[in-house]
């Protein structure tokens, strides 16, 4: 602020008021903003269905659009899997099934039930919609 001579001790102090209130305001770092294109979006599962009682995880990919560059929460079933990274510009995650299923109720985790199983992911911007995953018998 420069001296000017007609400038009163009430023009002063607005000035100084002024600056004070704004400069927080520009120094204000942009809050991360969510997905560009709003929640998660599944298109399908790669493959959509495995067998059960491999001995081994099952490796499945999920392909769909707005999924996070880290941090995406995959649910199978009524588990919930590791955070996991998308690939390919956020269109892809890659995770596994793994040959048994943790059991509240059982000590041991109890081998994957012949059945469907419900996919979805999880982000910052929200909770995609659902696909199924079917397990099958050998």
């Amino acid at each position: 602020m420069r001296y000017n001579p007609r400038m009163t001790t009430r023009h002063a102090v607005a000035a100084i008021a002024a600056l004070l209130l704004l400069a927080p305001l520009a120094s204000a770092k942009p809050k991360p903003k969510a997905a560009a294109g709003g929640p998660p979006v599944l298109t399908r599962l790669d493959p959509p269905a495995g067998l059960a009682g491999v001995g081994k995880a099952l490796r499945v990919k999920i392909v769909g659009k707005n999924f996070a560059k880290d941090g995406n929460i995959v649910t199978f079933g009524a588990m919930t899997l590791p955070i996991l990274s998308s690939r390919n510009n956020g269109t892809e995650i890659v995770f596994e099934i793994p040959a048994k299923m943790p059991d509240e109720a059982a000590d041991a985790p109890l081998p994957l039930a012949d059945a469907k199983y419900t996919v979805t992911v999880k982000t910052d911007a929200g909770i995609s919609n659902t696909l199924v995953f079917m397990v099958m018998a050998r």
